[in-house]
């Protein structure tokens, strides 16, 4: 779902002092927009099916409410765009990926730019209905170029692998910057790849470390160990120039790669890590 208690939706003045109160969310925000609801001022349910879908809720996620309130916001085009994530998705209503093209549409339509690339991504993957990667891809870029995160983020990944559109790597890292620099977590998370990699900019792994750590902050768990492999990295460089290496690399090290055996994604990449901090000779957190 679209990120919950912005400023920037379209919503009515009470709810909009709503959002300002409560930036946070929780059971406050909650109970606030539900009275503002039962006394029929329906943009508040476009923030509560918002509030009722993050993960970090109080007492966790609440599905089924969501997209009922999502459904109750009528032709509010963030409301339309979080049903459809309902139905894409199969969260509180059975999974229905025509109709979730159907809803990404009509917000998109509406002027919801995140939408339209929601809606191309099925059709480049043929889900809901026909594969239609060209325009798919198209929609991506429209949505990237009004400027919506999410879009520059799958619209740079496109780019940098070159899938459905030629590979332009210079390209791709000006869309995932773009959407970086809002603390996009994905797009920090494949800027920093590019750095690391040099691919078409000079190898810099300090920036790659700069951007990996916006990921990890944004909830990318798995770019731990990279930041590991990052700081090892220095020690490997000290050594080999004869350098002392500085203590707190070899902690930082230990920490991230402590991170990473705990709650990297992948089970096999969490053994590494945990092989890995062995081997560095203590299995817990430096202090």
């Amino acid at each position: 779902m679209a990120v919950p208690l912005s400023t920037g939706v379209d919503v009515s003045p009470a709810v909009r002092a709503v959002i300002l109160k409560h930036r946070g969310g929780g059971p406050e925000a909650e109970r606030a927009l539900e009275k503002l609801l039962s006394d029929g001022d329906r943009s508040a349910a476009v923030l509560l099916a918002e509030l009722l879908m993050q993960p970090a809720r109080r007492g966790g996620p609440d599905p089924v409410r969501a997209c009922d309130y999502a459904e109750a916001a009528g032709e509010h085009p963030e409301a339309l765009h979080n049903l459809a994530y309902c139905f894409e998705n199969g969260l509180g209503r059975p999974t229905d990926k025509a109709r979730a093209r159907t809803l990404y549409a009509k917000a998109s339509d509406l002027g919801f730019a995140k939408s339209a690339c929601a809606l191309g991504n099925l059709l480049i993957g043929g889900q809901g209905g026909p594969a239609d990667a060209t325009r798919g891809v198209d929609l991506c870029r429209r949505a990237a170029d009004a400027g919506d995160p999410d879009a520059q983020t799958d619209y740079g990944g496109y780019l940098l692998i070159g899938r459905n559109i030629p590979k332009d790597v210079v390209e791709a890292r000006r869309y995932l910057a773009l959407a970086a620099a809002r603390k996009h977590a994905n797009a920090a998370f494949l800027l920093g790849q590019i750095y690391w990699n040099g691919d078409g900019v000079a190898k810099d792994r300090a920036e790659a470390a700069r951007w990996w750590r916006v990921a990890y902050d944004g909830g990318r768990s798995d770019a731990a160990r990279l930041l590991a492999l990052e700081a090892l990295g220095r020690l490997v460089a000290a050594h080999d120039s004869r350098e002392p290496a500085p203590v707190q690399n070899l902690d930082e090290a230990r920490r991230w790669l402590t991170i990473a055996a705990e709650k990297d994604p992948d089970p096999a990449q969490r053994r590494v890590a945990a092989d890995m901090l062995s081997k560095l000779g203590e299995a817990a957190p430096a202090k």
